[in-house]
């Protein structure tokens, strides 16, 4: 799964250049990473771990709602709670609270 994350991590740094070429990109990146997920790919762990604190937001909520279309709630509420990722920590300006660092 590195490679898989690998690229996936690649594709977000470049989110700025694909945005300016597309505003949409965010939508279709989460698509395909909600597909990932669906498949068994990536996790939803693995998935959330470079966009903690917020970066890209909001991506992660956009690759649930993806999901959400994919899966049916109890496959997704299962493999949420499972992958304990804290929802909290996905979004900006309150992961910089909870760990103590200061706002950018």
């Amino acid at each position: 799964m590195y490679f898989t994350n690998q690229a996936f991590v690649s594709v977000l740094e470049s989110m700025s250049t694909l945005e300016q070429e597309n505003p949409l990109a965010k939508s279709y990146v989460a698509q395909f990473a909600a597909a990932a997920v669906s498949n068994g790919i990536i996790s939803i762990a693995e998935l959330a771990s470079p966009l903690t604190g917020g970066f890209l937001y909001p991506l992660f909520l956009l690759c649930l709602q993806q999901l959400a279309k994919l899966k049916d709630k109890e496959w997704l509420v299962k493999a949420f709670h499972s992958s304990k990722v804290s929802l909290q920590n996905m979004l900006p300006g309150i992961y910089a609270l909870y760990v103590g660092k200061p706002f950018n």
